[in-house]
């Protein structure tokens, strides 16, 4: 799985991303890849995040993220976060991960979260991947209110920077949403809700601070180092301790109409798209873009200099029409 996410960590430097936007809080930049992949059976663009957390070490970002069951507290409103199984052959951990989807219902992610650390070059690395989640699966029902989802991968790479710590974050999944065609596909939609994407960045940086001010070692992790393929014993913060089988909310109220609030968004979006498509043929046909046809048939009646289409310049050539719609 490692191996896997190293493998994509020069993709923005060989130019294969595209449609960047930029915000200044954390100096947060967001890129789609010029191409899709298939995710879950359908194409989907990745995503390129990149951000720095100044005032943060690395080693202190790497906490923050990889305590996942405390990220409700603050990072994402409505979510739940099961830690399903602990790998520790593999050195992974099983996740089942539900976020908010407005305006549709919460989707779940079935996932492995695999962690690296290497305090040499101070370069930390943590991401999730779908590969082989059918056991988690197995272990645990979905929420009752979602839609399983595929996270093809997740990875966010955490080096130095003279400002504190720059992040990078790529990822590939499937939303599985209703509509993924034509003017809703996730590449298309990608232009305005890129902002949404972002929401979460200015919280980790918060967060990161919060961390640097608990003045851990440079050495202190969070996980456990089983998970790192570190020699020793669990030199990690007690709190992990309990932490299996344990799922966390954050301030998630389930709505009672979510299940019948979706036929009506694909009721209207249908009328929507019809009105759409109504108004644009009007206009090619009004404009002389389109016509029914070349000249009216003669079953119904009409008279010469009653109608003359735009595309007809002569009389023999309406008349071979004419006598074409006879047959």
């Amino acid at each position: 799985m490692l191996a896997r996410f190293r493998s994509h960590f020069d993709d923005a430097d060989k130019g294969l991303f595209t449609s960047p936007h930029q915000t200044k809080d954390g100096d947060q930049k967001i890129m789609m890849s010029k191409e899709d992949f298939f995710c879950g059976g359908r194409r989907s663009p990745e995503y390129y995040i990149e951000y720095i957390v100044e005032g943060a070490r690395p080693v202190d970002v790497f906490n923050v993220m990889s305590d996942i069951l405390a990220q409700p507290e603050w990072l994402c409103k409505g979510c739940t976060l099961n830690l399903i199984k602990n790998d520790w052959q593999e050195q992974v951990q099983g996740l089942a991960n539900t976020y908010l989807a407005y305006p549709v219902n919460r989707r779940e992610f079935y996932m492995w979260q695999a962690y690296d650390a290497n305090f040499t070059s101070n370069e930390f690395l943590l991401g999730t991947a779908a590969k082989g989640n059918e056991i988690l699966h197995h272990m645990k029902m979905p929420e009752h209110d979602a839609t399983v989802g595929r996270m093809c991968y997740s990875f966010s790479r955490i080096r130095p920077h003279p400002r504190g710590s720059r992040v990078v974050q790529m990822s590939l999944f499937d939303a599985r949403v209703p509509f993924n065609f034509g003017p809703f596909a996730p590449r298309h939609v990608y232009h305005w809700i890129w902002p949404i994407m972002l929401r979460r960045v200015p919280f980790i940086l918060e967060r990161a601070l919060w961390q640097a001010n608990r003045n851990w070692s440079a050495t202190r992790l969070f996980i456990p180092n089983v998970f790192l393929g570190l020699p020793g014993g669990n030199s990690t913060d007690p709190e992990f301790s309990a932490r299996l089988g344990v799922n966390s909310t954050g301030g998630y109220l389930e709505d009672p109409l979510a299940a019948r609030r979706l036929p009506w968004l694909i009721a209207a979006l249908v009328i929507a798209v019809v009105f759409f498509c109504s108004v644009l043929c009007g206009s090619l046909f009004f404009f002389g873009a389109c016509t029914p046809s070349c000249c009216p048939s003669r079953k119904t009646g009409a008279q010469p200099g009653t109608w003359k289409p735009l595309d007809c310049e002569g009389q023999s050539e309406c008349s071979n029409s004419q006598d074409g719609e006879e047959e």
